[in-house]
């Protein structure tokens, strides 16, 4: 028995598109996971805005955390106060439908400016007094 020429090729029609398959699965993967640390990256740098914002209100607020309370429109208690933003960081009034949630406490000489959802703190830091024009 002699292979013939068309079983050749079509072995290796076959293998080529194996490799293909095997190459766009590959490509897949990895376009996923691109989309899933460009989401985490643009929720980081939203983060990082909204808690800058606050914490600039915080200053021009004279350091006053129930007077900034009053300037984003939130209830203060014991010193602190949390904004809430769905997944579009557009602000909402209720926390089960938050997604994100940012909260200001003041502690001692300063203040901590957080946001986070769920699962993780995506973003801290302190504000100190020394940093407030009062």
């Amino acid at each position: 028995m002699r292979p013939t020429r068309s079983g050749l090729f079509t072995i290796e029609l076959l293998i080529a598109v194996g490799v293909f398959i095997f190459c766009a699965a590959i490509c897949l993967g990895l376009f996923a996971k691109a989309e899933k640390v460009s989401s985490e990256s643009a929720d980081l740098n939203m983060a990082v805005n909204k808690a800058r914002s606050v914490s600039e209100g915080y200053k021009a607020c004279g350091g006053d955390v129930s007077a900034t309370a009053r300037f984003y429109g939130a209830d203060e208690s014991n010193g602190s106060f949390s904004l809430y933003y769905d997944s579009a960081w557009n602000p909402v009034s209720d926390p089960a439908s938050a997604s994100f949630t940012l909260t200001i406490t003041e502690k001692d000489d300063e203040a901590i400016v957080s946001v986070g959802n769920a699962e993780k703190e995506l973003v801290s830091w302190p504000v100190a007094v020394l940093e407030v024009a009062r």
